[in-house]
Formats: structure tokens, sequence, C-alpha cells
């Protein structure tokens, strides 16, 4: 299946897990959505986040012929070329930081899961189950977030939170129709 275009199941899915988003988002108002206002750093969010929709895309379209491990150091390096200039500059003002163990400890998690493995795991899922599927999953990350503040934070969990978990599951469930 090369080409993935949504059905009306799956497309009614999306609906329901971005309502699911929205309404743990808004902790269940639809008041916070009229009185939304952006930051400057939101237009980078967005391109972010387009850009990765773009990658994800392009992913499983064009296959890469060289391994994962290979790919993604390739991505490291251009993005480190992309980013040294920020970092020299904020090195001269700031003056960089403190090398302890704290520190440490925090670069090689940083360096590890969330940049190493996390791109790994994706690029798997995006060539196993598809770019459509593996972008629907995205709903789970409030979700996720919610669960992960709750044990880690002590945050409270509010009934916004469950009914949103609740209708981005069932988008899912519904996204997946194809599959099944």
């Amino acid at each position: 299946m090369n080409k993935e275009t949504p059905l009306c199941l799956q497309f009614t899915g999306i609906l329901v897990s971005m309502a699911g988003v929205l309404l743990i988002i808004t902790k269940g108002s639809w008041r916070l959505l009229l009185n939304l206002s952006f930051n400057p750093g939101d237009l980078l969010i967005v391109f972010a986040v387009a850009s990765w929709a773009f990658y994800s895309v392009l992913l499983k379209k064009r296959q890469i012929h060289i391994s994962p491990i290979s790919f993604l150091t390739v991505l490291i390096a251009l993005g480190t070329i992309c980013i040294l200039p920020f970092y020299a500059w904020e090195f001269v003002v700031y003056k960089g930081f403190e090398m302890n163990r704290v520190n440490i400890s925090i670069l090689l998690y940083l360096g590890i899961f969330p940049s190493v493995l996390s791109y790994i795991f994706w690029n798997y899922g995006v060539r196993t189950a598809g770019a459509f599927l593996a972008a629907i999953y995205m709903y789970l990350l409030p979700v996720f977030t919610a669960g992960l503040a709750f044990i880690f934070l002590n945050e409270s969990l509010f009934f916004h939170h469950f009914l949103g978990g609740l209708l981005i599951l069932l988008g899912l469930i519904l996204s997946m129709f194809r599959r099944i």
C-alpha cells in the first residue's frame, strides 16, 4: 500500500481524536479557544510540527537506502551545524553552563532517549505502520503528558483529562479500521 488516503471512518477518527486533544488542552472550557493568544515562539512550533509531518511523509514515500543509525548520524550532524551559531551566541552572552553531575546526566538522558531512541522508534513505526497511522498516535501526547505529570509531579487529573483521553482512544480505534 503505497498511497495512504484516509477513509470516512478514519477521517471521523481524526476529528474525534482532535476533539479529545482540544478538550484536554482547553481544560474543558471552550472559552479558552476564543481567548487564545499566541506567543512569538508559537510560529516556531508550527514550523517544527509542519517539518516533522513533512519528514514523516517523506520517510515512508522515499525509501532511504542507508541504515537508520547512519541516517540519524547525518541528521544530528546537520542539526548541530545549524544550531551551532545560536549556541555560540548564547555561550558568549550567558557564559555557558557548569559541567556537574546533574547537568551531565541531563545531557546524557536527552542525548539517548528523546534524541537517538525516539528517532529510531519513530522511523521504525512509520516504516511498518505507515505515516498516517503513526501520525494518529501523536494525539496521545497530551494523555501521556497528563499521566506523567500525575505520576512524577503530583499534578491532579480532572474529568477533562479522562474524557479527552477517552475521545482520543475512540478516535484511534476508528482510525485503525482499515487495518483490522
